[in-house]
């Protein structure tokens, strides 16, 4: 976990033999959601959201073995 100097939760996620590995949550300072990541053994795997300040989503991005196969924006 890692805290904005306002002791905010700025992020939060898990490692693996080092690596990031689930689910990884990143906020705004406000503490509205700002990114949902997932990883597996350190790349980018499974889908990836990314949200407005307001906390409406934004885009969306999936990924097999740390390439995009997929990517929607919300307009």
């Amino acid at each position: 976990e890692t805290y904005y100097e306002n002791d905010q939760l700025k992020s939060e996620g898990n490692f693996k033999d080092g690596k990031r590995d689930g689910l990884w949550k990143v906020y705004y300072e406000n503490g509205k959601l700002d990114k949902e990541r997932n990883y597996k053994d350190g790349k980018e795997e499974g889908l990836w959201k990314y949200y407005w300040p307001n906390g409406e989503l934004m885009r969306t991005r999936t990924y097999k073995n740390g390439k995009i196969i997929s990517y929607f924006i919300n307009k």
